[in-house]
């Protein structure tokens, strides 16, 4: 068996600082089994909304444009929410490209920057003969 010593982990540490710097920069992360079956979801969290946003604002849900098991296509609009003085729309992110199925929607009303907003997985397309 070769071993590289050092080059595995440098490598390691390279995917996992730019996925974490990827995170912050667009605030979804994404996940994929590559095993026996294929799991690929995407998460959304609350982003940065307006310029002086900090963690401490909350932001409330004025209504959610979709429901879990609903299908979303991209540059779809997901929730409204009431910033401090200021109604903003959130729609699907731009790296969403193909139709997702929504898994999960965040509980509650009140969210701050970084929360848990939604989970989207690929849309699958079975047909039915």
């Amino acid at each position: 068996m070769l071993e590289f010593p050092g080059t595995w982990i440098t490598h390691r540490f390279l995917l996992m600082a730019s996925c974490i710097k990827a995170q912050k920069e667009r605030e979804y992360s994404m996940s994929a089994t590559f095993f026996t079956g294929v799991q690929i979801w995407m998460e959304i969290y609350l982003p940065k909304l307006f310029e002086l946003m900090t963690e401490p604002d909350i932001v409330t849900i004025l209504n959610w444009y979709v429901a879990p098991g609903d299908v979303v296509q991209p540059g779809a609009n997901l929730v409204e929410v009431w910033a401090p003085g200021r109604r903003i729309t959130i729609p699907t992110p731009p790296e969403l490209t193909t139709p997702h199925r929504v898994v999960e929607i965040a509980k509650g009303e009140k969210l701050r920057m970084g929360d848990f907003l939604i989970k989207l997985e690929p849309e699958t397309s079975s047909s039915s003969i």
